[in-house]
């Protein structure tokens, strides 16, 4: 954002001559705390410019926020990173962007998970990692080790989720390669040094 003198920007803003096409976002990121002046929903380029709203302009989010006008497609995941705090405000399952707002909506709007969670529109391909690094706390109603997605998402178990070891351990499905050193320590007692083999909820470890 830039730092301006507001007498003068108010003398030199001209909403007729700004080109709205190609600079929406510019207002948005540069002249956020100025948005009481300029702002204007018709001229503004909601397919340009929402995203920089969504980052720059989330103190005002109750001043410009319109449901439909604003680019769900694009700038979905900047609305979960950026204005989670006004999530029950904007939320709307059925027009947000699940394939790219997922990690967002875990990493961001955890707090809410129960009014936006939904197994059959995560994205669990590129964000399952995301539900157990920041949602672990919701677990047991998340959890899903067929749709979890364990080459991704194997470290952030071992890390985050370790209090339920015993309901998502699986050796056939665990990333050992990725990641192997951050599993608990009791699960590779010894196994390094002679090839050991522990048995954990009923599966032998092997670790080469």
């Amino acid at each position: 954002m830039k730092t301006v003198d507001r007498e003068a920007f108010v003398k030199h803003w001209d909403p007729d001559k700004w080109d709205w096409a190609l600079k929406s976002d510019k207002l948005a990121k540069e002249y956020s705390n100025m948005l009481d002046i300029w702002w204007d929903p018709e001229r503004f380029d909601w397919s340009l410019g929402s995203w920089a709203l969504a980052e720059y302009c989330h103190d005002y989010f109750d001043i410009w926020w319109d449901s439909e006008k604003f680019n769900w497609g694009d700038a979905s995941n900047f609305l979960a990173r950026y204005c989670s705090k006004h999530f029950h405000k904007w939320w709307d399952p059925e027009k947000f962007n699940w394939e790219a707002g997922s990690v967002e909506l875990a990493s961001h709007c955890w707090h809410a998970f129960h009014g936006w969670w939904d197994p059959e529109k995560f994205n669990w391909e590129d964000a399952s990692w995301a539900l157990a690094l920041y949602c672990h706390d919701y677990f047991e109603v998340w959890w899903d080790p067929e749709k979890y997605n364990w080459e991704r998402g194997s470290a952030e178990l071992a890390r985050r989720c370790s209090r339920y070891f015993d309901k998502w351990w699986d050796p056939e499905k665990f990333n050992w390669r990725a990641a192997s050193e951050v599993l608990p320590s009791f699960v590779l007692t010894s196994s390094r040094s002679g090839g050991t083999q522990r048995s954990i909820t009923g599966s032998t470890l092997h670790v080469t």
